[in-house]
């Protein structure tokens, strides 16, 4: 019983702290209306580097692979670190190194795909991993809120898996074991879809929006490419964009595998819930003002009625990314 209410506790401060700490960061200028703080993408690097070794701490991953993942991680933040000490000093960056963010960009892709297809792990390994490109695209404090984003997505799913089982069950259940979803809709699913569209217009609006493609600063790829480059650099600020949503999308996932929540009824009410939202963004569509305000009141209105088929279409991805795994067998994603 004690540690049933340790556990409960403990869960409670996560998903607490987590949302206090998110809570601030949509009231916090765009980034890209503000300028660089060298100090807080420097905290933030460091403060992923330390979350990052404990999250492979709690992994159960082949030795070589673990091995492999703190070095990774350790050699990014001296690069990162680096990168940041070459631009202070007004100096260009060195071509290895940004070669080497090519790589470590790369590895941080594939590095989910190295754990195993249990809901903890798998959920660990994608924000462990995920954590690499989303901090090398950064130049304030989005890695901060990368990392409150995932404190609070993990304490959802853990306080989802309380509400249903009593206990933490997804750390032995997999993402690609067969469950029958029995559960209608009602009060429970409700507030789940709720929460769900919340956490993804903060995933969304959180740091930037569509206007961060069409209005960039270019040291948001500095990282990157050292010459103007318009579709890698627009490839890159998209794959920034997106990876909170992603995060999301699998959390999602996750939270219907353990709670048997029939997935076309979640859509079904997520797209009700969405239309609502919808008509309230019709109406405040504006055809006078500064074409600022005339083009943020359609973009909301656009991004509303979009959300529904975005978010089925990552959510498959999201199937291939959180089933397939390089070190379980027979994990290849169910049809």
């Amino acid at each position: 019983k004690n540690d049933g209410s340790n556990m409960v506790r403990s869960v409670r401060v996560r998903w607490i702290c987590g949302s206090l700490l998110l809570i601030a960061f949509p009231l916090i200028p765009k980034v890209g209306r503000i300028d660089s703080n060298v100090y807080l993408l420097i905290i933030s690097i460091i403060v992923w580097t330390v979350s990052n070794m404990a999250i492979i701490r709690n992994l159960t991953l082949p030795q070589f692979v673990t091995r492999a993942s703190i070095v990774v991680h350790l050699l990014n933040a001296v690069n990162m670190l680096y990168i940041i000490y070459v631009i202070e000093l007004n100096l260009s960056i060195p071509l290895r190194n940004r070669a080497l963010c090519w790589i470590f960009s790369v590895l941080g892709l594939l590095m989910p795909l190295f754990t195993r297809s249990t809901i903890a792990d798998r959920t660990l390994g994608l924000i462990s991993g995920l954590s690499i490109p989303y901090t090398m695209l950064s130049l304030s404090y989005e890695p901060l809120f990368l990392l409150s984003f995932c404190l609070t997505l993990y304490g959802w799913l853990e306080a989802e898996c309380l509400i249903t089982h009593g206990t933490l069950t997804f750390h032995s259940t997999r993402f690609h074991s067969s469950q029958k979803h029995t559960l209608s809709i009602g009060v429970q699913q409700t507030r789940q879809t709720w929460a769900f569209i919340l956490l993804l217009l903060t995933s969304f609006f959180g740091t930037g929006n569509l206007a961060t493609v069409s209005s960039f600063d270019p040291n948001w790829v500095r990282c990157f490419v050292a010459s103007f480059s318009p579709f890698t650099m627009m490839a890159l600020i998209i794959l920034k964009l997106l990876i909170p949503v992603v995060l999301v999308v699998c959390i999602l996932r996750a939270i219907v595998i353990v709670t048997s929540v029939p997935k076309n009824k979640l859509f079904t009410l997520t797209l009700i819930l969405c239309d609502v939202m919808c008509l309230n963004f019709f109406f405040l569509v504006r055809n006078e003002g500064s074409w600022l305000d005339i083009g943020t009141s359609i973009s909301h209105f656009v991004i509303m009625q979009c959300t529904t088929i975005v978010v089925m279409m990552l959510y498959e991805f999201s199937r291939l990314i959180t089933e397939w795994s390089f070190v379980d067998a027979n994990t290849q994603p169910e049809g």
